[in-house]
């Protein structure tokens, strides 16, 4: 197995790693490693510097290695993927050889675009054995993301332990509730995830009941009278069926637990004006998420 932590940075025209397809694409010396080093089933982890702090923002499970000569014979992955070193050509004028110019492929299953990214800071930094053994020197005269950045700015080869560990603490991180990108990175396991550990971003009163109760009902928590809360949480904009999923699930609890009180919650970015005068019609409370991470009722 070998597997790397990579650093990156979106230039204009060149926009690579592409996440949403999950493809990355190198050449020369970094793309022979990746040629003749990665098999199916081993990781590579991305980093990049967000506001001056370095964050590991993805990271994919390899399902291929193709060389672009290779991969551009398959009508199939070139309808299908964007990535830019499929789609260039010589640029005129410029004496750039492209030898050992390859795409990895990450299994879309398993591979991932963090909604949360994991700072990647002096405390991360010093878990890493890296192979060849290699510890980062932390220099005074330097922040700790100047000395990160140093030691990183070539990929890393990284050893089984810190790959158990790095996906370990990514699967932590769902539960911390700190989310340093913008909304439109967020992704709905994240924010589920979030909820589930600090109910009180809801409500002070609230306590985690149950999660993905049934396989489908997102959370259930139970405030200090002892009612219980029905949540359903949705990514960017509630779609008009939402309202219809979580008085089916309303539905649900009140059969399972005929004793108590069920109420309902939806949490999402926004509703559109209809969508939350229904849910007033059926006594369903709407909160809306936003900024480093707060929920508040609409």
């Amino acid at each position: 197995m070998t597997s790397f932590l990579y650093p990156y940075r979106y230039l204009p025209d060149h926009l690579d790693p592409l996440f949403d397809e999950f493809t990355y694409g190198d050449a020369k010396a970094r793309g022979k490693r990746l040629k003749e080093k990665l098999n199916r089933g081993d990781y590579i982890f991305f980093w990049t510097n967000i506001a001056g702090m370095q964050y590991i923002t993805a990271y994919y499970v390899v399902d291929k290695v193709l060389e672009v000569d290779e991969a551009k014979k398959d009508h199939k992955i070139m309808e299908k993927y964007r990535n830019p070193h499929l789609k260039r050509s010589f640029y005129e004028g410029e004496d750039v050889s492209y030898e050992n110019d390859v795409v990895v492929f990450g299994d879309v299953k398993k591979s991932r675009k963090l909604g949360i990214p994991l700072s990647f800071n002096r405390t991360l930094a010093e878990r890493f054995v890296f192979n060849p053994p290699k510890t980062i020197d932390f220099q005074n005269n330097r922040t700790d993301a100047e000395n990160i950045g140093s030691a990183c700015r070539q990929p890393r080869e990284l050893t089984k332990e810190d790959v158990k560990f790095l996906v370990t603490e990514i699967e932590n991180l769902n539960t911390e509730g700190k989310f340093p990108l913008d909304i439109s990175d967020w992704r709905e396991k994240e924010i589920e995830s979030v909820l589930a550990k600090n109910p009180d971003l809801i409500d002070p009163d609230f306590k985690l009941v149950s999660r993905q109760l049934h396989g489908h009902i997102d959370l259930v928590f139970e405030d200090s009278n002892g009612n219980l809360i029905v949540v359903e949480v949705k990514e960017g904009l509630a779609p008009e069926g939402t309202l219809t999923q979580i008085l089916d699930y309303r539905r649900v609890i009140k059969e399972k637990y005929d004793d108590k009180k069920v109420d309902a919650i939806i949490v999402c970015a926004g509703v559109s004006s209809r969508l939350k005068r229904a849910a007033e019609e059926n006594k369903v409370k709407i909160h809306v998420y936003g900024g480093k991470f707060y929920t508040e009722m609409l």
